[in-house]
């Protein structure tokens, strides 16, 4: 028996050193947790040296910059006095307290008539200025001071035309002047039994503009007046000078921006006694 067991020994032995050998050639499966290092950056600024001044600049007072920009002062507004263009075109130019007179007045006022200007001052206080240069074939206003009324309107456009000017005085029109754009022939009431009114035309179709002439009556009878002409007439508080510079019938044209088919008148009236 004891012949079976130390064979039996030495076997087991010899296994147990076989395992023991494998065991350490074997490759572990297990994970070992390595640290993971990040590099740290540290952003460690050198001390500011302390500024000094170049021996030049040493003791100056630096100038003031980035100082808010001063407002200018502004400038007192011109007034704006009326002056005729040295021109011989007869021309009207008309300013209310310094300003270029645009819009609509009628009232009561003084009014002086000197060197082809009227000067107006209103019941409310305001000046008025009106500049004029007669056609020459008109005879001019005496020079004189008068309480009239006064009667403006200026809403001219780019395209049409919306502009008179009637002085009166104690007895009736003394001077007018009349630039207007109507759809329909333009009629006027001078007064005194005058009455001015445009003649309905026809255009061609091969045309875009048309002289219109002009119609004056009066309690004594009617008469035709072309552009460029003067006319006089009488009328019940005296005699009356017309002049019409411009009377015509106008076609839109079609590209304008602006554009206005219809009659354009431009008159003058001046009471010569």
């Amino acid at each position: 028996m004891l012949k079976l067991i130390i064979p039996f020994t030495v076997v087991l032995v010899g296994l147990l050193a076989c395992s023991s050998d494998s065991v350490t050639d074997n490759v572990s499966l297990t994970h070992k947790s390595t640290p993971v290092v990040v590099p740290q950056i540290h952003n460690t600024k050198p001390p500011m040296p302390t500024p000094t001044l170049h021996p030049l600049i040493s003791g100056k007072t630096p100038p003031a910059v980035n100082l808010p920009t001063p407002k200018p002062t502004s400038l007192p507004e011109k007034p704006f006095i009326p002056l005729l263009p040295a021109t011989d075109t007869p021309v009207l130019v008309s300013a209310v307290d310094g300003k270029p007179f645009r819009g609509r007045f009628s009232g009561e006022a003084n009014i002086t008539i000197q060197d082809e200007m009227v000067t107006i001052v209103t019941e409310a206080g305001n000046t008025m200025n009106i500049a004029y240069r007669l056609p020459s074939s008109m005879n001019a206003l005496p020079e004189r001071t008068f309480a009239g009324s006064v009667t403006m309107k200026e809403e001219t456009t780019y395209a049409t035309a919306h502009k008179m000017t009637a002085v009166n005085d104690e007895i009736g029109l003394l001077l007018a002047q009349v630039f207007d754009s109507t759809e329909t022939p333009i009629i006027l009431d001078v007064g005194s039994g005058v009455t001015i009114s445009q003649s309905p035309v026809s255009v061609p179709e091969d045309s875009n503009a048309l002289d219109v002439p002009v119609n004056v009556s009066t309690n004594l009878g009617s008469s035709t007046v072309v552009p460029g002409q003067t006319l006089t007439v009488q009328g019940e508080i005296g005699n009356f000078q017309i002049h019409l510079q411009e009377s015509g019938y106008y076609m839109a044209d079609p590209y304008s921006t602006d554009p206005f088919t219809g009659y354009r008148t431009h008159l003058w009236v001046v009471r010569t006694d």
